[in-house]
């Protein structure tokens, strides 16, 4: 027996997962394009024909019958119905209309980067560039480089100078192995021998057993302890 439709309208959760949409057009043919979902809310419309990313849309709602959208660039809000199988659009001071026939709905593979199988990330220095390919693509640019800074905290620090000023450095904290750091004055040879014992997003610890002391590196107040 043949479960009716409104009973599977009414279990059947169609959007849960998706995040790929395949359209055509309405009175039957081939691919035309579609949808993914390139972000927690974000999606972009790509064309067989004009290429990928041709408008982007913000996810606004989503039930189980239907994903929601809105490209705010051009005020319009599209529908992805999966019972009636149809986008529909709806454009500033007019009525929702049918726009493309959905030929195909699917739960890609998700990470990160919602919808793709595999995704190989290039920082280009040089062009500024952040490009990004999926397996068997060319790379294409996706993001300007805007700063490319490495930023110095407790988990990456492995040189302290201390002293009285910036300008007048009295001894040298210096990481000289896995756990193992060197404090010496400036042209001394040798020194303290310390151990790190710690380490957490402002701070280095160390313990020195010659002198049975402690020692916070504290790069937040610029101080040790």
């Amino acid at each position: 027996m043949l479960e009716p439709w409104g009973a599977r309208m009414a279990t059947e959760n169609l959007t849960e997962g998706l995040n790929t949409i395949d359209f055509g057009p309405l009175g039957g043919g081939d691919k035309l394009g579609g949808y993914r979902q390139v972000g927690q809310d974000l999606w972009r419309e790509d064309g067989v024909v004009s290429g990928g990313d041709i408008f982007e849309f913000r996810e606004t709602a989503r039930d189980a019958n239907s994903v929601h959208l809105h490209d705010t660039r051009r005020n319009v809000h599209v529908r992805l119905d999966l019972v009636r199988k149809v986008a529909s659009c709806t454009e500033p001071g007019a009525a929702p209309r049918d726009l493309y026939a959905i030929l195909g709905h699917f739960a890609a593979p998700t990470g990160w980067l919602t919808n793709h199988d595999a995704v190989d990330i290039q920082l280009d220095l040089w062009r500024r560039k952040v490009r990004d390919a999926e397996t068997g693509k060319p790379m294409a640019d996706l993001y300007d480089i805007v700063d490319d800074s490495a930023a110095v905290s407790g988990w990456t620090v492995n040189r302290v100078d201390a002293g009285a000023s910036e300008s007048q450095t009295l001894t040298t904290y210096r990481q000289v192995g896995a756990t193992s750091w060197e404090e010496a004055a400036p042209g001394q040879a040798g020194g303290f021998s310390l151990h790190e014992t710690g380490r957490d997003d402002g701070s280095v610890h160390l313990h020195d057993p010659s002198r049975n002391v402690d020692l916070q590196l504290d790069l937040r107040l610029g101080g040790f302890g």
